[in-house]
């Protein structure tokens, strides 16, 4: 069946909550060059169809149309390939939680949130969830402790407040779900390490300790403690840790790479054993000291 990419919205059951700007970009490079592999598999809701299986398809193909909307109607002359299935709320999520569990393309709490509602809302064990998933049970409770750990830094972040929201004051910085669940899940791994007593508790001083970063900047934050984790053990080093990458400013920009660039930067930060993010930064650096002189 083809419908009007108009017709698709975000399935309110679709239970990825993230999709990220590169892997859409990927994707919709990819349908360019080979068509799209799979079709959406929809349900009819509210007058559209929402998609409950294919996010990242449908954001590329969004994102397909109005770059190249020659080429897309080319590709889609009928419309877009869809599979119509009729699916309760709860069927529809476990379909989608399949899915995305069986391409490993869900954060883990992501999967706790799913699991959560599967739970709470649907009243299903914790053995029906992994058996219909095929999850064994650690796998579950990590996911499920995960969620948990960002519900907790949530409250401390953003209280709840009854009666109209407040205004926000000047110099107060919110930190995305996003950013939280990067903490968390870093603060999970250093309770791994035996380098912190209490994940939650560190994801919520963390989180305190980060605002003012974008996204980006805590993704950077993560990634540092990860590869140095005795930074945490002294508060005055973590606060110098944050403050030089406050001091850097990142800025978020989606530029289009030569491939051979690419294959070469990847190289060379496996080598300094740096990010690709950190090795493209000291190279522009670098390049521009040179083009200044």
């Amino acid at each position: 069946m083809f419908v009007p990419l108009e017709s698709l919205k975000v399935s309110r059951a679709n239970v990825r909550r993230v999709v990220r700007e590169e892997d859409v970009k990927k994707l919709m490079e990819n349908i360019l060059r080979h068509g799209l592999l799979n079709p959406l598999i929809v349900r009819r809701e509210d007058g559209y169809y929402g998609v409950v299986c294919g996010r990242l398809r449908l954001e590329a193909l969004r994102r397909l149309k109005e770059a190249y909307p020659e080429r897309f109607e080319e590709l889609f002359p009928n419309g877009v390939p869809v599979t119509v299935k009729e699916l309760d709320d709860r069927e529809a999520m476990l379909l989608s939680l399949s899915e995305n569990l069986r391409q490993n393309t869900m954060t883990r709490d992501e999967v706790g949130a799913a699991l959560e509602i599967l739970e709470k809302r649907f009243g299903m064990s914790r053995e029906e969830i992994s058996r219909e998933l095929q999850l064994v049970g650690e796998e579950l409770e990590r996911a499920i402790k995960l969620w948990e750990a960002v519900k907790a830094a949530e409250k401390t972040i953003k209280p709840p407040r009854p009666g109209r929201p407040r205004k926000k004051r000047e110099g107060e910085e919110k930190i995305s779900r996003t950013a939280v669940a990067t903490l968390a899940s870093v603060s999970r791994a250093l309770y791994r390490k035996g380098v912190i007593d209490d994940p939650e508790r560190f994801t919520e001083k963390l989180a305190e300790m980060s605002r003012g970063l974008s996204t980006k900047e805590i993704q950077i934050l993560s990634d540092r403690l990860r590869k140095n984790p005795d930074v945490v053990r002294d508060e005055r080093r973590l606060k110098n840790v944050i403050e030089d990458i406050k001091r850097r400013e990142m800025v978020e920009r989606i530029v289009a790479l030569r491939k051979d660039l690419v294959e070469r930067i990847t190289e060379l930060s496996r080598k300094h054993k740096k990010t690709f993010d950190e090795m493209l930064n000291l190279v522009i650096e670098r390049g521009l000291e040179q083009l200044y002189r």
